[in-house]
C-alpha cells in the first residue's frame, strides 16, 4: 500500500499545480471581463438618447420643468452632474442660475460659500432678474441682551473681510436683484445691508424678512446709523416671525413705495395698535395688506384715525381684528377679509365693520353680516362716489 500512495504521489502534486495555474488563468480572465464591463458601461452612457437630445430641446424641457415645479437651489448642480454633455448645457442657461440659495454663518461668513455665490452669479448672464435667499445661521450661542455684545458683533460684520465681499456682490448686482429674502436675519445684519443697498435697488419687487429666534431678547437701540433703504415703486415687502425687526422697519427703509405688504406674527408692533397704526401711515402707497398675528392686540391707545389713501385689499387674521380696525380709513378698499381666530368671537355682530365703511364713505356690495361658523368673513365694496356715478 505503501508504495503504491508513493507511485501515485507525483500524479497528485502534478495535478495539483496545473490546477492552480488553471485557477490563476481563470482569475485574471475574471478581472478582464471586469474591466470590459466597466469599460463598456461607462462608454454606454455616450449612446443614451438624454446624451443625444439636441441642445434646443433640452432647453425647453428644463425650462417648462422649472415654471412647473419651485426646484431647490442646488438642482443646476444636480442635472450638471448627469453627464459632460449635460453640464456644458447647464452652464449655457444664464436663466437657470439666475435663482439662488446660501446658507451664512453670521460669525465666520465663510470664503468658501461668498465664492460659490460669486461663482453662480457669474453664471446668471448679464440681463436675467436675480432672485437671492439668505439662510442665516449660527454656530455659538451670543446673548443679545447685551448691549456691548450687539456693538461687538456689529464691528465685526462691519471689519470682516469676507462679510465685506458678500456686500460687495450684493452692491454689484444691485441692478437686477428682482427678489431678496433674508432669513433669520440678525438686527445689525439688516441694518448694515440697508445701508449697502440705498436706493440703488431700483428692479427689486420682493423683500421677504424673517426674524425667527434671533431677535427674541434683542430690544435695544439700534447701535450704527445708515441711509435708509429705499424700496422701489410698486414693491413686496414681507416680515415674519420677529420680536424686533419690525420696530425699526421706518428707521431702516423708507416705505412710501411699499405697493403689497405682508405681517405675519411680528409681535413687537402687532399687539400694540399704535405702533401698528405708526407703521402703516408710513406705507402710503399700499396697495394690498395682510396681517396675521396670533398674539392679542391689546396695547397702546391711538387717538387719531389713519387714512390709509391706496388701499384696495385688506385680509386680517387675528384673534380680535376690530381693534386694528377701529383706527382705520380705507376710501378706496375693494375686498376686505377677516378671520377670527377666538371662537368667542365666531358669533359676534360685525358692527365695528360697518363703522369702518361708514367713516371710509364705502358702499357695501356683498358678504354676509352674519355670523360665520368658521369665523371668516369677505365683504366687497366700492367708494359711494363711484356708487353714486353708476346710478
Amino acid at each position: 500500500m505503501q508504495e503504491m500512495l508513493q507511485a501515485v504521489e507525483p500524479t497528485y502534486r502534478m495535478v495539483s499545480q496545473n490546477a492552480r495555474a488553471l485557477q490563476g488563468i481563470v482569475d485574471n480572465l475574471g478581472k478582464q471581463l471586469d474591466s470590459v464591463r466597466q469599460h463598456m458601461y461607462l462608454h454606454s452612457a455616450l449612446l443614451a438618447p438624454a446624451n443625444r437630445c439636441p441642445i434646443e430641446i433640452l432647453h425647453e424641457i428644463f425650462k417648462l420643468y422649472f415654471q412647473e415645479y419651485d426646484t431647490s437651489s442646488d438642482t443646476p448642480f444636480v442635472l450638471a452632474a448627469v453627464s459632460t454633455y449635460w453640464r456644458q448645457v447647464i452652464i449655457s442657461l444664464p436663466w437657470l442660475w439666475a435663482k439662488v440659495q446660501i446658507q451664512v454663518d453670521i460669525q465666520t461668513f465663510s470664503p468658501r460659500v461668498i465664492e460659490g455665490l460669486s461663482t453662480w452669479l457669474g453664471r446668471a448672464g448679464s440681463t436675467h432678474p436675480l432672485s437671492l435667499r439668505i439662510v442665516f445661521v449660527r454656530k455659538c450661542t451670543i446673548n443679545w441682551r447685551s448691549r456691548d455684545d450687539s456693538d461687538w458683533l456689529t464691528e465685526d460684520i462691519l471689519e470682516n473681510r469676507d462679510a465685506s465681499f458678500l456686500f460687495d456682490i450684493l452692491r454689484r448686482y444691485s441692478l437686477r436683484w428682482h427678489k431678496l429674502e433674508f432669513i433669520r436675519c440678525p438686527p445689525n445684519v439688516l441694518q448694515v445691508l440697508s445701508g449697502v443697498m440705498g436706493d440703488s435697488v431700483p428692479n427689486l419687487r420682493s423683500l421677504m424678512i424673517d426674524g425667527l429666534e434671533w431677535t427674541a431678547s434683542f430690544t435695544h437701540e439700534l447701535p450704527h446709523s445708515f441711509p435708509k433703504w429705499l424700496l422701489p415703486k410698486g414693491s413686496h415687502l414681507s416680515l415674519s416671525r420677529d420680536r424686533f425687526l419690525s420696530l425699526h422697519m421706518t428707521s431702516v427703509f423708507q416705505l412710501s413705495n411699499v405697493r403689497s405688504l405682508t405681517l405675519a406674527d411680528c409681535t413687537s408692533i402687532m399687539n400694540n395698535r399704535l405702533l401698528l397704526s405708526e407703521f402703516l401711515s408710513h406705507c402710503t402707497s399700499l396697495e394690498t395688506c395682510k396681517l396675521r398675528c396670533t398674539a392679542k392686540l391689546d396695547h397702546g391707545t391711538v387717538t387719531l384715525f389713519r387714512t390709509l389713501p391706496s388701499l384696495l385689499d385688506l385680509s386680517v387674521e387675528m384673534e380680535t381684528p376690530d381693534k386694528m380696525l377701529h383706527f382705520m380709513i380705507l376710501p378706496r378698499l375693494r375686498r376686505l377679509k377677516l378671520s377670527f381666530l377666538e371662537k368667542a368671537y365666531f358669533s359676534s355682530n360685525l358692527r365695528f365693520v360697518q363703522e369702518l365703511f361708514g367713516r371710509s364713505r364705502l358702499v357695501h356690495l356683498s358678504g354676509s353680516f352674519n355670523p360665520s361658523p368658521d369665523g371668516v368673513y369677505e365683504f366687497n365694496t366700492i367708494p359711494s362716489t363711484m356708487a353714486l356715478k353708476g346710478k
